[in-house]
C-alpha cells in the first residue's frame, strides 16, 4: 500500500490520535521495549519507546522538521524503508525475541545519557519525558 502525503494528511487529521502511526516494531537495543515512529500536524515526529504491554511511562522524543515532505523523508531513511511499505501501525508486535525489561530499561538510561538513543536526523530532538529526563546529559 503506497501512502500519499495526503492520506498521511488526512489521517492525522482526522483520526483519533491526530497522528498517524508509522509502525510499532521491537527495539533490539532495548529489551523488553517496542518503538512506535509517528507524524502529528503538521510536521512533527515522535518517536516512543515503551515497555512491552504498556502505554505510558516510556522515553518520548519529538522533532520539528521544515515540511512533512522532510519529515517523511528523514522517517524513511531512519527505518530504512520508503513510505510504499508502511503500513500505518496496524499491528503490535505478539512477542519480543527478549522480554527483559530490567536490562533494555538500563541500556535505554545509559543510551538517553549518553546521546545514543537512534534517532531520525535533520533536527533537534527534545525529550518529552518527565522520568527519563533525570537521565539525559545536560552538558
Amino acid at each position: 500500500m503506497f501512502m500519499e502525503l495526503e492520506q498521511i494528511k488526512d489521517r492525522m487529521l482526522v483520526g483519533k490520535h491526530k497522528s498517524f502511526t508509522v509502525c510499532v516494531d521491537e527495539v533490539v537495543d532495548f529489551p523488553g521495549y517496542v518503538r512506535a515512529v509517528r507524524l502529528l500536524p503538521v510536521s512533527r515526529v515522535s518517536i516512543q519507546c515503551e515497555q512491552f504491554g504498556r502505554d505510558e511511562g516510556g522515553v518520548y522524543y519529538w522533532g520539528d522538521y521544515p515540511s512533512l515532505e522532510d519529515a517523511v523523508a528523514a522517517i524513511e531513511v531512519y527505518l530504512g524503508s520508503p513510505r510504499s511499505v508502511w503500513t500505518g501501525g496496524l499491528s503490535y508486535p505478539g512477542t519480543l525475541a527478549s522480554m527483559d525489561s530490567v536490562e533494555g530499561g538500563g541500556r535505554l538510561a545509559n543510551a538517553i545519557a549518553n546521546g545514543g538513543v537512534p534517532l531520525p536526523l535533520g533536527v533537534v530532538w527534545r525529550l518529552q519525558s518527565g522520568y527519563w529526563s533525570r537521565f539525559e546529559s545536560k552538558g
